[in-house]
């Protein structure tokens, strides 16, 4: 019996608490980093509000590479946006313009974000750790809303993300690059790759591999 209980514990402990994946909203903490943009000066005219750089830097992140401006317009046609302001990031119509790229300053593990797109198209995200090395790439297609697709992408990892790249693809064209628009940008960080207090799941499995320790010594002695 005693062999059979720490063979189970031992088959726990090859679960990770974290996986390389995609994530819903409900995947994040109450304690996610949320940015909503709304302390922005938007407007309705696409490119004209504030350019988003680095207004967040102390929350830990800075946006580069792309023109990514708020806007009033487009975030009354994404379901989810948080009022007055969305995001809108310029990619071109049907070009190959440079990502956004999301800079993180502190440790980040899931990130994600509502997103909204044309038709017949799809939101790709790819995180890559601290030596820019690739962790993953997602694509995500929202569901049919009036004014085209919407939905939420989010990644977790158990490698620290330091930078996220953002972009839109048309079906039609997967290289080259559409405009779009987010909101609601969430982030966290879970001490996976630190000496963080480890979150719930993570002390679960500690004490399981404290537990077949444990058996190992009384199957020894």
């Amino acid at each position: 019996m005693k062999k059979t209980i720490c063979v189970a514990m031992g088959a726990i402990l090859s679960l990770s608490v974290l996986h390389a994946g995609t994530i819903g909203v409900g995947g994040f903490s109450g304690s996610a980093t949320v940015i909503n943009f709304d302390g922005l000066t938007g407007d309705s005219c696409l490119g004209c509000g504030d350019v988003v750089t680095n207004q967040y830097a102390g929350q830990g992140v800075t946006f580069s590479n792309a023109t990514a401006t708020a806007n009033t317009y487009l975030a009354t046609l994404l379901p989810s946006a948080s009022l007055p302001n969305a995001v809108f990031v310029n990619q071109g119509g049907g070009g190959n313009f440079p990502h956004l790229l999301l800079s993180f300053s502190v440790p980040v593990n899931r990130v994600g974000m509502d997103f909204g797109l044309s038709l017949d198209s799809f939101f790709t995200m790819a995180a890559y750790d601290g030596s820019n090395a690739l962790l993953e790439t997602q694509n995500f297609v929202g569901a049919t809303v009036p004014a085209g697709l919407a939905g939420f992408a989010g990644l977790e990892e158990a490698t620290d993300i330091a930078v996220l790249d953002i972009s839109y693809h048309p079906n039609s064209s997967p290289s080259s690059t559409f405009n779009y628009v987010f909101d609601n940008l969430r982030f966290e960080g879970t001490g996976s790759s630190g000496s963080a207090t480890p979150e719930p799941a993570a002390a679960v499995l500690m004490g399981a591999g404290l537990a077949v320790l444990g058996c190992a010594f009384r199957k020894k002695t």
